[in-house]
């Protein structure tokens, strides 16, 4: 997959209410802001078995990853499912809406 925000790019973050599936957005994770996909909102169901990443019981990625096995988790009210559009190397994560900071727009 090509990159989609290459270094250096300069974006311009709403701090929007309405985020949808994929919004790309930035989200503090701990103490580090992190720019990924939303790729599974509430209601969702995912899992990742033997690496490949599955929402709703349909492959979301092309081949086998290093990810480590996830039992099928339903995302919770205000929950969402995040990864970088490269898989190859993107982390995952599940957030809460309070943790976007905001969706980014080019």
């Amino acid at each position: 997959m090509e990159t989609t925000i290459k270094d250096k790019h300069l974006g311009l973050l709403h701090k929007n209410t309405k985020i949808q599936i994929n919004d790309i957005i930035c989200a503090q994770i701990s103490n580090e802001k992190v720019i990924k996909r939303i790729v599974a909102v509430s209601g969702d169901q995912v899992k990742i078995t033997n690496g490949t990443i599955y929402k709703n019981d349909v492959s979301i990625t092309r081949s086998n990853l290093v990810y480590p096995d996830m039992s099928t988790r339903i995302l919770n009210n205000d929950e969402f499912f995040i990864i970088g559009d490269n898989y190859q190397v993107s982390e995952y994560y599940i957030i809460k809406k309070s943790q976007i900071v905001g969706e980014l727009l080019f």
